[in-house]
């Protein structure tokens, strides 16, 4: 069974004081200061939580988390890492250690380093796959990977196993965890917030949209952000609707894509692997819309439902124009047209869109079933486990809307489409609880 001392820290509780992570890199990463690459403003990361840790003193590999992976033929412990292209080695030790954390190593295999996408950066996504040695009699509390045999203890990270305090047998096959209930229905899986993000009011109103149409949890990683977004973080994660994850590592576009949106979203996937039905990923300004069914879960449900086959499927992109002026608002709810003007709700007030809606892996988003996918990429998913495949949402049962600022004359031929109205007296109620949560709370 999962070690019984296991405590997963799953909250990193966010407050206004600086504290800079003492391990720093020796030599220069790409070009950029090395005390600079691993670094982190906030509270203290407790020792063994999720954060971006050197695997070898030229900062070639660094690893972030550690998950229990059992949808799998084979169950094995899966680190999320990124690694220099081409792959500097493609084998580590990966070191076990008991229940808790005593420094006691309890195994030492052979692990095994592999590039998930090849793109031109420096560093690319990679996983760390470590075997589980079947003599071990009990799964390990934590795993530290290192370069060399001689090199013990470079890193540590407690394992997370996503299914809890939930009993399962012993064996290390396919199916271990699988009958235990999840904790959530959908999970929106949020990528690293960058560049000192501050608007609270955009990233409040897709937590109430989100909440409002079906999702009941949602993962935010923390790059850089400003003041404002720290305390909404704060009060999303005190009303337990949201977990907030560090994520100190600070390499520049050439070297990284996207401040590592890649990695976030396998360690989302992985982090609740058994934890949620659903997951679903998109950034800030994204929402999915069920537009046949009165709510996500719904029509998720529906839909795998009816296609047992499929273990992904892609909602196609279409945007809405934040610099075209917002429409007056269907009749039928005027208490939630006066707020939505009132707060300038842009999801609500914001109903002008394209006509195009573009293909499917061109600025789609997945919404996946977490034991049928292996890896997941941006706007597709590019590893589905036996015998599972991608799918493909009509647009008439499910549509991303996609808000972003375009001129004021868009390129494409638009029209007003008011549909996320039918939920807008959901919408404003949440987005009235949050707004309160917000203005009554106070961070040091």
């Amino acid at each position: 069974m999962v070690p019984s001392c296991l405590q997963q820290k799953t909250q990193l509780h966010l407050s206004a004081s600086s504290v800079t992570e003492g391990q720093t890199i020796i030599q220069k990463v790409g070009g950029r200061p090395s005390d600079r690459v691993l670094s982190w403003s906030g509270p203290e990361i407790p020792y063994g939580d999720p954060r971006w840790q050197r695997v070898d003193e030229d900062g070639s590999v660094f690893v972030y988390s550690a998950h229990y992976d059992d949808a799998g033929t084979v169950a094995i412990v899966r680190v999320i890492a990124v690694a220099r292209h081409p792959l500097p080695y493609t084998h580590v030790w990966c070191r076990y250690y008991g229940c808790c954390g005593s420094g006691s190593v309890i195994a030492n295999v052979s692990g095994t380093l592999q590039h998930l996408r090849i793109i031109n950066r420096r560093y690319i996504v990679t996983y760390v796959d470590c075997p589980l040695d079947q003599m071990l009699g009990s799964l390990p509390y934590a795993v530290s990977v290192d370069k060399t045999s001689e090199a013990i203890g470079t890193t540590f990270l407690v394992i997370r196993y996503s299914f809890g305090d939930n009993k399962v047998n012993n064996d290390w096959h396919r199916g271990a965890a699988n009958t235990t209930a999840t904790r959530w229905n959908i999970t929106r899986c949020v990528p690293a917030l960058q560049a000192e993000f501050n608007d609270h009011k955009h990233l409040l109103e897709m937590v109430a949209v989100s909440t409002a149409l079906g999702v009941d949890h949602f993962v935010f990683y923390v790059e850089s952000i400003g003041p404002d977004v720290r305390k909404a973080l704060h009060v999303l994660e005190r009303l337990k609707l949201a977990e907030i994850l560090p994520w100190n590592l600070h390499l520049e576009e050439e070297d990284l894509f996207y401040k590592g949106q890649f990695p976030a979203i396998q360690d989302c996937l992985y982090r609740h692997l058994h934890t949620s039905r659903y997951l679903l990923f998109g950034d800030v300004d994204e929402v999915f819309v069920p537009r046949s069914h009165p709510s996500l879960l719904s029509l998720l449900d529906h839909y795998f439902t009816k296609n047992p086959n499929c273990g992904a499927v892609l909602f196609l992109n279409t945007y809405f124009y934040l610099t075209v002026p917002p429409d007056v608002p269907p009749e039928g709810h005027p208490q939630a047209a006066e707020f939505a003007r009132r707060h300038q709700l842009q999801f609500l007030l914001h109903t002008q869109r394209e006509s195009w809606i573009y293909p499917p892996t061109e600025r789609s988003k997945p919404a996946v079933d977490p034991r049928k996918v292996e890896t997941v990429s941006v706007h597709l998913v590019k590893k589905l486990r036996h015998p599972y495949q991608q799918c493909v949402m009509e647009p008439d049962q499910g549509l991303l809307h996609h808000y972003r600022v375009a001129p004021a004359q868009p390129s494409r031929p638009t029209f007003r489409d008011p549909f996320l109205w039918r939920a807008a007296d959901n919408i404003v109620k949440e987005m009235d609880r949050l707004l309160r949560a917000y203005n009554e709370t106070t961070i040091s």
